[in-house]
């Protein structure tokens, strides 16, 4: 492992770090650095440094965005065992998962069953391909994110141009219910127009009746008053005039009394205001979650190379084998291997 890449090795309750806090290392703790400040040439973690910044506000500070700047961890420093500074980490407890020192083994490690030498666990692993498999997985899992990073961006994309949409769904809708109700609007004042319309023609034709009255009641009471320099006959007939119009004018008072002031009210129809009330929006906004489902290509191509490599290894077995038993033993494997590789494709 490159000494300038992070890393942390399972150690039960500890954790071994390419960087490491120096305070907390100067108080028996074990904590991996965040940043490093040049000035002070010294790691820190989030926690420590919040004490170094407030003595040191101007010392410059690289976080692991820069870690490329920090110090390089010699491999003396990176082998050291955390418990006991003078010892190298040369054992493998796989009972516990930690890596120790001949002192953890005698101390703390006696009873373990399962305890081998880094080396020997090396060429383990060489043997059984862990290697070349955890260089595999690794790739695959990289691509993986790389993947569904992609994903998220073009998730982005699509959640902006859904939400713009959306609004535009809105906008379209509001606009439709302000013509419907500009539309009631001018429904109801043609109404209120047609209908003062002919609240005046109504009243205007009982003041041209009133006007026609009083002009005629006046013209007989004129006459009336100059009816003493007439002849009897003629004031008879003044009087019947005047007792005739006056009857009309008692009918068309009397008709007058009954018909009322009028006026013009408005009552609103709270049908929409209702409505409206009862409203929390112009709809439901949801969330929606799309499942989309990708063809792992780069996995299943380093599944077939991993099948294909085990395949080889059996063939030449099967090559320097000259026992029938094994033979057939190693083309039961060969030809479950071969199953394999076509199951893939």
């Amino acid at each position: 492992m490159a000494s300038n890449l992070e890393s942390s090795i399972n150690r039960g309750s500890d954790l071994f770090f390419d960087f490491a806090c120096f305070p907390c290392q100067e108080n028996d703790r074990n904590t991996e650095a965040d940043v490093y400040c040049e000035e002070c040439s010294k790691l820190y973690c989030n926690k420590c440094v919040e004490h170094h910044n407030l003595l040191y506000k101007k010392h410059a500070i690289l976080g692991k965005k820069q870690i490329s700047k920090w110090p390089r961890i010699t491999v003396d420093e990176q082998e050291q065992c955390q418990e006991h500074k003078k010892e190298k980490l040369t054992i493998f407890c796989e009972d516990h998962r930690q890596l120790i020192c001949q002192v953890c083994h005698v101390r703390n490690h006696k009873k373990c069953s399962h305890v081998v030498l880094i080396v020997d666990k090396i060429k383990d692993l060489h043997q059984k391909r862990d290697f070349k498999q955890l260089s595999e997985t690794v790739d695959t899992q990289h691509q993986q994110l790389i993947q569904k990073k992609d994903d998220f961006e073009e998730n982005m994309k699509s959640l902006e141009k859904s939400y713009n949409k959306i609004l535009e769904e809105i906008n379209a809708l509001r606009k439709k219910i302000n013509d419907s109700l500009d539309q009631l609007e001018r429904n109801t004042k043609q109404a209120l127009d047609a209908l003062l319309a002919t609240m005046k023609t109504s009243i205007q034709t009982d003041i041209e009746n009133c006007t026609r009255s009083i002009e005629n009641i006046t013209c007989l009471k004129d006459d009336w008053l100059r009816r003493k320099d007439k002849s009897e006959v003629l004031t008879f007939i003044k009087y019947r005039k005047c007792c005739d119009q006056s009857l009309k004018t008692e009918a068309f008072l009397k008709a007058m009394t009954t018909k009322n002031e009028m006026t013009i009210t408005f009552n609103p129809d709270t049908t929409i205001q209702q409505t409206l009330s009862t409203l929390s929006g112009l709809g439901q906004v949801d969330r929606q979650e799309i499942i989309h489902i990708h063809s792992n290509s780069y996995t299943e191509k380093a599944e077939e190379e991993r099948l294909r490599e085990e395949l080889r290894i059996v063939r030449e077995k099967l090559k320097v084998e000259t026992d029938q038993h094994k033979i057939r033993k190693l083309k039961g494997e060969e030809t479950r291997l071969i199953l394999q590789c076509l199951s893939v494709h």
